[in-house]
């Protein structure tokens, strides 16, 4: 039996984010797609990543209009600032033919550019399989897929400052 208290002692400072994290936690256990080791990295992964997208929504991190590269850079910086993943991260590994945006310990992070809001799952189908190939082809059963909503081209232009969704 394991007990914790969000409220009292929160994962990321963001409550409905802990929960799907707890939530996410108990199904790989339950379902044992992930050993100790890889579970551990994997809440790690959550837990930065979970922080970002509150911080994100909260602060307006990604106000403006932010590229592919531009993202990468600054998700890679804040999850080189968690002691657990620092110099662990790597950018760019390669995986089944292709290259993965972010990884760490054999985890990939895929960082994906859409126009659209993601709701649900059926939202992001269209880029789980580039994600699920490179985690087979490193041997995990779990990958990541960040997503966020760019500012339309041509406010990229410099014609007016908009918010971004990460």
């Amino acid at each position: 039996m394991e007990g914790f208290d969000i409220r009292v002692n929160s994962i990321t400072g963001y409550q409905p984010v802990d929960e799907k994290i707890l939530l996410i936690r108990d199904l790989l256990r339950r379902e044992g797609w992930a050993n100790a080791e890889e579970l551990s990295d994997i809440l790690e992964l959550l837990t930065s990543l979970g922080n970002l997208a509150g911080r994100a929504v909260q602060d307006a991190v990604f106000d403006g209009a932010w590229g592919e590269k531009e993202f990468q850079v600054q998700v890679r910086k804040d999850l080189r600032r968690s002691p657990r993943i620092g110099s662990d991260l790597e950018e760019h590994a390669a995986a089944a033919g292709g290259f993965t945006d972010l990884s760490l310990r054999g985890i990939t992070i895929e960082l994906k550019e859409t126009d659209t809001r993601i709701k649900q799952m059926e939202d992001c189908r269209k880029f789980v399989e580039q994600a699920a190939s490179y985690a087979v082809a490193k041997g995990k059963r779990v990958a990541f897929c960040a997503f966020w909503i760019p500012a339309p081209k041509t406010l990229r232009l410099g014609r007016r400052p908009t918010a971004s969704t990460f």
